[in-house]
């Protein structure tokens, strides 16, 4: 149990961290929080570490060039602020997964 309590933790940092650095709308944090504790509370850290660098790294890029990338705004409907779906897009079949570790903890889902 202790670890669904340190999942729901790092869930809310992540969350909250990210909405605040203007790398999610409302939305994405919402879906953030929600999959990345599931992810943590599963205690699945082969799978937390690179989701965790993954989404830090490709935030961080995304905001690169951002001044350059604006005039594309227009043209494309997405940002550089990521939204639910993107959210789910990138980290939901990792989300699966953990809940199948959870679920069938004999089988090597790694």
């Amino acid at each position: 149990m202790p670890q669904v309590f340190i999942g729901i933790a790092l869930g809310a940092c992540v969350a909250i961290g990210s909405y605040f650095a203007r790398f999610l709308n409302l939305k994405g944090s919402v879906a953030t929080f929600f999959l990345a504790s599931l992810i943590f509370a599963a205690g699945v850290w082969q799978w937390t570490l690179p989701i965790l660098v993954f989404f830090v790294s490709s935030s961080l890029l995304s905001k690169a060039g951002k001044g350059r990338k604006r005039q594309f705004y227009s043209v494309f409907e997405k940002s550089d602020v990521r939204d639910h779906g993107q959210v789910l897009a990138n980290g939901g079949i990792g989300g699966l997964l953990a809940v199948a570790q959870m679920t069938f903890p004999a089988a090597d889902f790694h």
